[in-house]
């Protein structure tokens, strides 16, 4: 008989892999009556602060002029630079976020035109606005430390918990998708509703997109055109070249560049001079945020007076907004569906990029006005599902589904928005079209609550009846069965359920917090959550994932990670530590642990940014061993039967360096095989044990072509050992011969128990 060497999966062999761990959050050894304390004493001093740095904000834009401090933000805060390599990770102002340019945005804009400072604000004022506007986010935040800490029960605890991790994802948090298919999706949602729009302003929901999208690329040339340059002239390697050509080729410059070399101090060195020629070129920041109505009209080929209409109804003037309302800025401000300022006719769009990031509250803003919800609901649900079936298609080309499928149990009735069955897997999708109200996105808990339930809880509560209808089918049950085969699936043979809700808006932050929400009592305890995403982020997941196995591999993990580790991020970061781990890190079998995992999203981040800076990355991909992936990718490209499970299985093996180790172990024993293979108790294969959850242990059976003619016998004799000790459903054998070793495998099995 042949002798077996085992290794456990997901646990013991995670030396070799380093990039993803778990350390401390250093509150956590703070005795908790001293943080109570320390959290009260910042809200307090938060409350006492905000009123106070608001006020040298305003004086600071009744001293300075508003555009120039909040381009200056802008261009240096939200805008990176793009080389061959891709985007840049980050600007030159690390520090400032969007969210912090709108802020500063609203602020302006409760000051009447006629009291805005005129000059140019100076470096050491722009620094100032810089940490003025960051200690006022932060004071936001800080202040309701006072009501966090108050004593609750532990429901109200977690209620609370839930809201302000939705409030912050609010006021930081600004893109529900990448450029490309925010404003792809946005055009194919809203262009069946362009006559009616039409109708009622003059311009379609087309005409907005198209113009919006004309505004960014526009500004975002000038700008870069305005970087080369400056990069151009600031390669001069002596003070008089570097003025002279300043003065030559900088736009709006004026007099004599001998005269000015003449007034500078004669100490100052070239970076000196530098800094002053930096500050002169950003007077022209604001000019380059303004908007030109005649060439957006050529570049989207509609009339002017289209684009005025547009522009009008995107922007502000000063004097607009209340300076009592500026603690509502944080959670609605009123520049998220009118970025734009009109300055005396003419407009200025410092961050043109919150119209996408904000596209559904502008178009619902729109809707509402013209008397068109009741059309927008049905469009939206109309457009999710047949965005769903698209996206799924583009993975699974020859996917068998069905749309609206239709059941019965007793005498209720069901409806599944998309039904598939790929080999042993099935996809349960529910669509939820329903929007986010900007009560709901505020926390306000009666609508957080509401939103939970219907975009969270009732798609769950379909899709596991669902699953549960299927499990029964698979154990022989007659009425189940009876019921699949109306659906058009093979119950039987159903190893893999996936079941996934997909919503229009994001509430990703909240649809993570499984454990969280069912403490709060908003969700039933006994309810599996399904993974719930947003379209773009689903279709993300496609394109990234664009294999079947992996997708496949990815949502059969997502829903068990999300239910066993309390998470802190979305999708995409999901994404990223899923692209790292292959989601089979020991950190991810621990339950009652919280990580975060905000920034995993980093490689999909880059690789969508620069795309839609027109620069072509290579995409991220899964980080597997080389022959991991050639063995996966050859079950899925013969597509045997059971195939999907096969590749799961094997995917569930370890992480990078678990599958490192796997390989290296394997070549060892390749050499060991070849020596003994004649002795009849020689170590011939290699089991790997996952941990307990799993359903499915892996042998690697190696052979040499000498004993080919015994092999079944052997491999038969050691599965069945494996089911027996393991208690798993099944073990997945593959077999690799000496003799090919270069290729993925030599032979598959697919064991299960014998059934009593």
């Amino acid at each position: 008989m042949d002798r077996s060497k085992s290794l456990e999966s997901g646990s013991s062999l995670s030396d070799a892999s380093d990039e993803f761990g778990l350390f401390s959050h250093p509150l956590n050894d703070i005795d908790r009556d001293v943080l109570t304390a320390a959290l009260i004493a910042e809200g307090e001093k938060s409350q006492e602060r905000f009123p106070e740095l608001c006020d040298s904000l305003l004086s600071q834009f009744r001293a300075s002029y508003p555009p120039h401090i909040i381009a200056m933000l802008s261009a240096y805060g939200l805008q990176v630079q793009v080389g061959d390599e891709g985007v840049s990770r980050e600007s030159m102002m690390p520090d400032v976020q969007q969210h912090h340019v709108e802020i500063l945005q609203a602020l302006a804009l409760t000051i009447p035109h006629g009291e805005w400072g005129q000059r140019p604000a100076k470096p050491l004022e722009i620094q100032k606005v810089v940490e003025n506007v960051k200690a006022l986010a932060d004071a936001f935040i800080h202040r309701r430390f006072l009501s966090m800490v108050e004593e609750r029960d532990a429901s109200q605890q977690t209620i609370l918990m839930l809201q302000e991790r939705l409030r912050a994802h609010t006021q930081f948090v600004r893109n529900w998708g990448y450029f490309a298919a925010v404003s792809k999706i946005s055009k194919e949602l809203y262009s069946p509703l362009d006559q009616d729009v039409k109708k009622f302003f003059g311009f379609s929901a087309t005409d907005l997109i198209d113009v919006s999208v004309a505004i960014l690329k526009r500004l975002e040339e000038r700008s870069s055109k305005r970087m080369q340059l400056l990069q151009k002239i600031f390669r001069s390697k002596t003070k008089e070249k570097l003025v002279k050509r300043y003065f030559a080729i900088y736009p709006y410059v004026e007099g004599n560049p001998s005269e000015f070399l003449k007034g500078l101090p004669k100490d100052i060195d070239l970076i000196g001079v530098a800094g002053i020629l930096q500050a002169h070129s950003d007077m022209v920041l604001p000019s380059l945020a303004s908007v030109e109505v005649e060439k957006i009209a050529e570049l989207t080929k509609r009339s002017e007076d289209v684009v005025l209409l547009i522009l009008n109804r995107l922007s502000l003037m000063p004097g607009d907004l209340d300076r009592e309302n500026i603690p509502n800025f944080f959670l609605s401000n009123p520049t998220w569906i009118a970025p734009g300022i009109n300055i005396a006719g003419g407009f200025f769009f410092p961050v043109p990029q919150v119209i996408f990031s904000n596209i559904h509250a502008v178009m619902r803003s729109l809707l509402d006005d013209a008397g068109l919800l009741e059309k927008l609901k049905k469009r939206r649900a109309i457009y999710l599902e047949e965005k769903i079936k698209d996206v799924i298609e583009g993975v699974f080309p020859t996917i068998k589904f069905a749309l609206n499928a239709k059941w019965v149990v007793g005498q209720d009735r069901f409806e599944t928005d998309f039904l598939g069955q790929v080999d042993r897997a099935i996809l349960i999708v529910e669509a939820k079209s329903a929007a986010l109200t900007p009560q709901g996105l505020r926390g306000a808990p009666d609508r957080v609550k509401r939103h939970v339930r219907d975009l969270i809880v009732e798609p769950a509560e379909q899709s596991h009846r669902l699953e549960q209808i299927l499990w029964k089918a698979k154990s022989g049950d007659a009425d189940a069965l009876k019921l699949t085969a109306q659906l058009g699936l093979v119950a039987e043979k159903v190893d893999t359920i996936i079941r996934i809700s997909v919503t229009l808006d994001d509430f990703s932050v909240i649809c993570s917090a499984e454990a969280e929400l069912k403490r709060a009592g908003w969700v039933p305890e006994d309810l599996p959550l399904a993974p719930t995403l947003n379209i773009a982020d689903l279709a993300c997941v496609a394109e990234i994932l664009n294999e079947p196995a992996y997708f496949l591999h990815y949502f059969a993990e997502r829903e068990r990670i999300q239910k066993s580790t309390q998470m802190m991020g979305d999708e995409m970061d999901y994404l990223g530590l899923y692209l790292e781990t292959g989601f089979n890190s020991a950190v991810l079998e621990s339950e009652d642990t919280c990580v975060a995992i905000v920034g995993m999203s980093r490689s999909v981040d880059h690789f969508y940014n620069s795309a839609d800076a027109g620069v072509r990355v290579r995409k991220p991909k899964v980080k597997l061993h080389p022959h991991l992936e050639r063995i996966v990718l050859e079950i899925q490209r013969k597509g045997v039967e059971a195939w999907t499970t096969m590749v799961i299985d094997m995917l569930r093996i370890g992480d990078f360096g678990q599958q490192t180790q796997l390989f290296k172990e394997l070549e060892n024993l390749k050499i060991s095989v070849q020596k003994n293979y004649q002795d009849p108790y020689h170590l011939s294969s290699m089991i790997i044990e996952p941990p307990a959850h799993r359903e499915a242990s892996v042998v690697f059976y190696v052979y040499p072509k000498a004993i080919s003619e015994r092999r079944n016998e052997s491999v038969s004799e050691i599965a069945s050992n494996v089911l027996e000790d393991g208690g798993k459903k099944r073990c997945v054998v593959v077999g690799r011969m000496i003799e090919e070793w270069t290729r993925p495998y030599q032979f598959l099995m697919v064991a299960t128990p014998p059934v009593n």
